[in-house]
């Protein structure tokens, strides 16, 4: 109960934290590693008090057999207790030490599988896995203190168990019998054992309450302030007169003022003022670092540090936004685009006509049933953004934020889609949705709706092609052809037009050959069973030596410790 408490807290958490410039695996080390540790200190809570009951009937029934001296194995227990009391207050400092460093490790080697494709491109893969193991060997240097901790703690746990039934009967003046002794042995044993429990229970549960630290400074950590205002709200709570509220409900974002930025005083974008209008294309352009990215996570309420205001014209009841780093789930391409929403199979079908996947589906050996993978790897760059922009475009958002979709599509593709989604005939303008689309593919500009030109952190300028195009400024530079605006134009008014829904055909769903699921559900096998090859692994980074030690001690202590239950 309680690690499914803890990952919840920490996955809604996650969701409502800021982003910023931190460490964004800090929650899967969190919720792996750190719930482990607390999963396992919580468990020895229960066996120290359950100890303590028994040491205390061990001592009474020791103390009816021996008399005072049962006081000698106490009192032995006690001075162990004291020296790890006094190894205890580094045990929290090496605990947190260690799990930084395993979430350093983790967070690089999760980065690194999501990249594969680009490095083996790249040629870096031997370099990155010679840092990738630079980062093992650290991580397993910087917990080298707490097993160091754990170690004497478990030494001195089995201390008492060795040295109590010597010394407590050396003590003794009485004359035992046989059957005194092994009573006696007995009783010693009983309560010396869970002693030993309890001293090595001990390490374990600081170390979950140094994990919990850890929790508790993430969940108390900032969380994202939703700075943007709705029309309805500010008319409600203030006296607006009734032509700039109509001039505001006409529009469905409008920011005054905006200044925008990742850190405290440090505004990537400044002196921000742009009206977006209900059902337009919005193309934001601008050299790179110019604050493109900044502006999409400013309309989204998702920008750390801002000052003026962004006032939506309503509610909308769906937002739709894709990153320049298409986020995609391992799960089959279908599962992607639909995510948790019902199928729908026209709407489906229509925006993957919209987005040219249904080429890529047929040369898929799976179609749209392929499993893509953790973060898209069997995908190239291309099909990544299109299956993202599909899944943004399956919701049917009112308002559609996109941060340079076009990067990783060829010139045809790219041209393709932008006709079918975004063109004057495509499928956004026959919704009526609001776009804001940041580019670099400036050739697209004369079919926007609206136009701003982001330079030295502000809006340039801003507004049709046709008067951006004749002002010598940033757009005309681009040397684009004008002839083609008018013609644009028409084509949009006539768009406007009730025009009958267009129907496409159901994408064919590819269904793989037997022989195909019969090796994907091989390697599936291979992968829980194991291979000898990892096994091989860790015995040659162990060394032999090391390796047929461990396994020699280790079969010893399994045999040792349960043969008398055996014999019995």
């Amino acid at each position: 109960m309680t690690r499914s408490i803890l990952v919840t807290e920490i996955y809604i958490k996650a969701t409502k934290a800021r982003i910023a410039l931190g460490d964004d695996n800090a929650a899967l080390t969190l919720m792996s590693t750190d719930m482990e540790r607390i999963r396992v200190g919580f468990r020895n809570l229960h066996e120290t008090w359950a100890a303590s009951i028994q040491a205390a009937l061990a001592s009474w029934m020791l103390y009816n057999r021996l008399g005072v001296v049962f006081l000698a194995p106490i009192g032995l227990v006690m001075v162990c207790f004291a020296f790890l009391a006094i190894l205890m207050n580094w045990t929290g400092d090496a605990q947190k030490a260690w799990m930084s460093g395993v979430q350093k490790r983790v967070g690089l080697t999760a980065t690194v599988i999501s990249s594969m494709k680009n490095l083996r491109i790249s040629g870096l893969t031997v370099h990155i896995g010679n840092f990738v193991q630079r980062l093992r060997v650290e991580e397993l240097a910087s917990g080298v203190r707490w097993r160091k901790i754990y170690i004497t703690a478990a030494f001195l746990g089995f201390f008492p168990q060795m040295i109590a039934p010597p010394l407590t009967f050396a003590s003794s003046q009485r004359t035992l019998d046989v059957s005194t002794m092994f009573t006696s042995l007995a009783f010693i044993t009983l309560l010396t054992y869970p002693l030993l429990q309890v001293f090595e229970g001990i390490p374990q549960i600081i170390s979950g309450a140094a994990c919990l630290g850890r929790i508790q400074s993430f969940l108390v950590c900032e969380t994202r302030d939703d700075f943007r205002r709705v029309l309805a709200d500010v008319q409600r709570n203030s006296e607006e007169t009734s032509e700039k509220g109509r001039s505001l409900s006409e529009s469905a974002l409008t920011i005054k003022d905006g200044a925008f930025g990742w850190e405290e005083d440090k505004p990537v974008l400044k002196n921000v003022n742009t009206k977006i209008t209900r059902s337009s294309l919005n193309i934001v352009v601008g050299p790179i670092g110019s604050g493109k990215s900044t502006l999409c996570k400013a309309l989204l309420g998702e920008i750390p540090f801002s000052k003026g205001s962004i006032t939506l014209g309503n509610r909308f009841a769906h937002v739709g936004f894709c990153e320049q780093t298409a986020f995609l789930s391992n799960g089959t391409i279908k599962g992607n685009i639909t995510g948790f929403l019902p199928l729908d199979d026209e709407r489906y079908a229509e925006v993957i006509h919209a987005t040219a996947l249904q080429v890529d589906f047929a040369t898929l050996a799976q179609g749209d049933q392929t499993n893509i993978g953790s973060d898209g790897i069997t995908l190239s760059g291309g099909q990544k953004q299109r299956v993202a922009l599909a899944r943004a475009l399956y919701l049917q958002s009112d308002l559609l934020v996109l941060d340079d979709i076009f990067s990783g599509l060829d010139a045809d593709t790219e041209k393709q889609v932008f006709q079918q989604v975004f063109g004057p005939e495509g499928l956004l303008r026959r919704r009526h949705c609001t776009v804001v689309l940041c580019t670099h593919s400036v050739r697209y500009l004369p079919e926007a709706d609206h136009i701003l030109v982001l330079e030295n952190g502000t809006i340039s300028e801003q507004g049709r092609f046709t008067e951006l195009n004749t002002s010598k400024e940033y757009i005309q530079h681009l040397g684009l052809n004008p002839s083609s605006a008018s013609e644009i134009s028409s084509k949009k008014n006539e768009s406007r037009e009730s025009l009958p829904e267009p129907k496409y055909p159901l994408p064919a769903t590819t269904t793989a050959s037997s022989d195909i699921v019969s090796q994907l559900d091989n390697s599936g096998e291979a992968r829980q069973i194991g291979d000898k090859t990892v096994y091989k692994h860790y015995v040659q980074a162990m060394g032999w030596f090391l390796a047929s030690l461990s396994l020699f001690f280790g079969t010893g202590w399994g045999f040792f410790t349960n043969f008398p239950t055996i014999c019995e």
